[in-house]
């Protein structure tokens, strides 16, 4: 049986292929020519137009995905802190053991905290892959801006 992080990250790997989104990919290698993923002086004005709309639209769907998750993420956490301070002040407790009652008693309760989990790692998988092709978007704008500026 696999462990409960194990079974978030399949979900949260899942998730990110069914975007249809490639991977920014990198080989791992010792000369950092290797993490240069290809050289846009080298690119027709075309292709390098089209890469420039490829990166520029894969950023944009990803930020939208982000903000839907960053949605999801502060419904989840604000129902879970209003019951969590409910419990807190009815029963005279502390907020950490108003959790763990919740938590061991409510099974729905346990389901969101685990959601709450899986919606971090779906932020922090799509940062990357947004953050990965920005950069490849810079270096395209930036052979642009070069290719203007020697006319």
């Amino acid at each position: 049986m696999a462990s409960n992080w194990e079974t978030v990250i399949d979900r949260v790997e899942k998730y990110t292929e069914e975007l249809g989104i490639p991977e920014v990919a990198f080989h791992r290698a010792i000369n950092k020519e290797d993490f240069i993923p290809e050289d846009p002086s080298n690119i027709s004005g075309k292709d390098l137009s089209d890469k420039l709309f490829e990166y520029s639209s894969y950023v944009s769907f990803l930020n939208a995905e982000l903000g839907r998750i960053d949605a999801q993420y502060t419904a989840i956490s604000a129902e879970l802190s209003g019951i969590i301070e409910e419990v807190s002040l009815v029963n005279k407790i502390s907020k950490n053991k108003a959790k763990a009652r919740i938590l061991l008693e409510n099974p729905d309760m346990k389901k969101a905290e685990k959601r709450l989990v899986e919606l971090e790692c779906l932020q922090k998988r799509i940062t990357g892959l947004r953050d990965g092709y920005n950069v490849r978007l810079q270096a395209c704008s930036r052979e642009v801006s070069i290719r203007s500026l020697e006319r």
